[in-house]
């Protein structure tokens, strides 16, 4: 597997694979900072950045692409990813390969992404993000035998968790916050994320 986005979502995606006998390379970045330094429930993720035998940046996606049976993107969209999932990199993927975008819709060209799967040079794509959201109903990606259509719920694990979550992050901010040090998962209008 190849986790595109090697951030939270990324890392938990990894984590799971890996405990499923899955063998994980990762495309980040910043391919030299393996550690999270952003906020994470115990025991999840990946937080030091040892699951993957290898991390490579923006620049290896190509070539990490065509060694993976499944290629899952769940990287920000920012200027430099959209449109990662374009013609080049399907025609990297094997034909047995599965693209998961739990990223954005806006990383794919899915006129491309359509082609690929109607003409099998892929074998299928699991999609729970959309360029339009929700999908509509006359996208011919409905009827594909070979794509899973998801409606944006693919981090959800409830509304019992999602909020637990949140709370916890921000209990540690305010924590954090008072005591003077520095914040979780603060947003970095430079790398637009």
């Amino acid at each position: 597997m190849t986790v595109v986005g090697y951030g939270s979502v990324g890392r938990e995606v990894a984590r799971i694979a890996r405990a499923l006998g899955v063998r994980v390379v990762a495309a980040k970045s910043d391919p030299e900072t393996r550690a999270d330094p952003g906020y994470r429930e115990e025991g999840v993720g990946d937080p030091d950045g040892t699951i993957p035998e290898a991390i490579v940046g923006f620049d290896g996606i190509r070539d990490a692409v065509g060694d993976a049976d499944f290629v899952v993107i769940a990287a920000p969209l920012t200027p430099r990813t959209r449109g990662l999932v374009g013609p080049e990199l399907l025609a990297r993927m094997r034909p047995t390969a599965w693209l998961i975008n739990v990223g954005r819709g806006g990383h794919v060209d899915e006129a491309a992404l359509l082609a690929a799967l109607r003409d099998r040079r892929i074998a299928g794509a699991v999609l729970d993000v959309f360029a339009d959201e929700p999908l509509p109903a006359a996208s011919p990606l409905w009827a594909l035998p070979n794509v899973i259509v998801t409606p944006h719920l693919a981090g959800v694990a409830g509304p019992v968790q999602f909020w637990a979550s949140a709370a916890g992050l921000l209990s540690e901010n305010l924590r954090r916050y008072a005591a003077g040090e520095p914040l979780l998962n603060v947003v970095d209008p430079r790398r637009g994320y």
